[in-house]
C-alpha cells in the first residue's frame, strides 16, 4: 500500500485491533475511534496509536493526508460521522476485508472459514505452526493465551486468517490453503437462504490456490481432504476409542493412526484441533505435530471460568448461534 496512515473506525474490535497491530509493526501511523477503551486500545496506545473515544471528535481524521485510508467494518455504515468527514476531505474509505486482503499480499494465506469454530480452529492452527517452527503471522478473532494477543508475528511466509462470510467479506481473499469447518444457516441479512450461503462458500473455495480441508458434513461439491468421525474422512477421529470427554482418542490420517492426548475436552474442541492439524500437516511432517495436542491454547471468551467460588460459578463464552448454544449447553453438562 502506498499510504502510511490508517484510521480505524471501531479500533477496539477484535478484528480491527489485529490489523491495527500489524499496521504499526509495518511502520504505519495508526489512528482510530471507538466508543469505549479496552485491553486492545490500551495495547495499541502503548504501541503508538492515537485513539479518540468521542463520536464528535474528528480531529485525528484532520491529521490524515490525501493518501491515507479510513477503515470500517461492514457494521459501520457509510453515513457514520467519521466516514462522512473523511469523504469530505477526499480521503478513501474502505472495508476491513479490503485492508486485510491488501496486507495478505505479502503472505501465503491460510484461511479458516465456517459458521462455527473459526477462532478456536485458527488459534489451534497457529499453535501447530508455531510448534513446527514455521515463519508466519496470525490474525485471530480472539485473544489466544499462547500469544497473549489476537495477533502474532514470527515471519512473513504464511498468514493464518479467519475468513468471515458476513457481507461476503471472505470473497476478497485468495488463500493458499482454505479450511471450512461447517456451513449452517446464518447471516440471512446478507444471504437469501442456505443455498445462497453454500454457493458463496463454494466461490470462496474456488479462489483457493492449492489444498482445501473441509468438514465431512459438507456436500460432495466441496473438494479437498475431509475430517470428522466417519469412514469418509481422511482425518478421522475413531470414536470407539475416545474417552468420554474426548481428551484422548485415536486419530486416523492418510499416513498412520496416532494416539492423541489433548489438554482440551469436548467433541467440538477435538474436531477443531483435528481440522487445524490436517492443515498444518500440509506444511510439515505430521509426526512433529502430535505432541502439540497436549498444549493447545485457551482462547478468551471460549468457556473461560471467570469466577469459581463457594458463592457460584461464572463462565464466559461467546456462543450465540443456536447450534453453538446447543453445543455449549451439552459441553457444560
Amino acid at each position: 500500500m502506498s499510504t502510511k496512515q490508517v484510521y480505524f473506525i471501531g479500533i477496539a474490535g477484535i478484528g480491527m485491533s489485529a490489523l491495527a497491530q500489524h499496521a504499526i509493526q509495518m511502520g504505519f501511523e495508526v489512528f482510530g475511534y471507538d466508543r469505549n477503551a479496552n485491553d486492545q486500545t490500551s495495547m495499541l496506545e502503548a504501541m503508538g496509536a492515537s485513539i479518540t473515544y468521542e463520536i464528535d471528535d474528528v480531529s485525528l481524521i484532520d491529521q490524515l493526508n490525501s493518501t491515507s485510508v479510513v477503515v470500517r467494518t461492514s457494521a459501520v455504515p457509510l453515513d457514520h460521522l467519521h466516514c462522512r468527514h473523511a469523504v469530505s476531505l477526499n480521503i478513501r474509505v474502505i472495508k476491513r476485508a479490503e485492508l486485510l486482503a491488501q496486507f495478505l499480499k505479502d503472505f501465503k494465506a491460510i484461511a479458516v472459514a465456517g459458521t462455527h469454530g473459526k477462532t478456536s480452529t485458527s488459534s489451534f492452527l497457529a499453535h501447530f505452526l508455531k510448534m513446527a517452527h514455521l515463519n508466519f503471522s496470525a490474525f485471530l478473532g480472539g485473544v489466544s493465551a499462547e500469544f497473549g494477543s489476537n495477533y502474532f508475528n514470527s515471519g512473513t511466509d504464511y498468514a493464518v486468517v479467519e475468513a468471515d462470510e458476513f457481507d461476503r467479506s471472505f470473497l476478497t481473499l485468495t488463500p493458499e490453503i482454505s479450511l471450512i469447518t461447517n456451513i449452517e444457516v446464518d447471516h440471512l441479512d446478507c444471504y437469501a437462504d442456505l443455498s445462497d450461503l453454500e454457493n458463496a462458500f463454494l466461490q470462496f473455495q474456488s479462489q483457493t490456490l492449492k489444498q482445501c480441508v473441509v468438514h465431512e458434513s459438507l456436500s460432495d461439491r466441496f473438494r479437498g481432504f475431509r475430517y470428522g468421525l466417519s469412514d469418509r474422512s481422511h482425518y478421522q477421529i475413531l470414536t470407539s476409542t475416545a474417552s468420554l470427554d474426548f481428551s484422548a482418542y485415536l486419530l486416523k490420517t492418510p499416513k498412520a493412526v496416532y494416539a492423541i492426548q489433548s489438554n482440551t475436552t469436548g467433541l467440538h474442541n477435538a474436531l477443531n484441533a483435528v481440522a487445524a492439524f490436517a492443515v498444518a500437516a500440509q506444511f510439515t511432517e505430521e509426526t512433529k505435530l502430535i505432541e502439540a495436542f497436549q498444549t493447545l491454547p485457551t482462547i478468551q471468551r471460549r468457556f473461560n471460568v471467570v469466577v469459581d467460588s463457594n458463592a457460584g460459578l461464572y463462565i464466559d463464552d461467546y456462543a450465540h448461534h443456536p447450534s453453538e448454544l446447543a453445543a455449549l449447553h451439552s459441553f457444560a453438562k
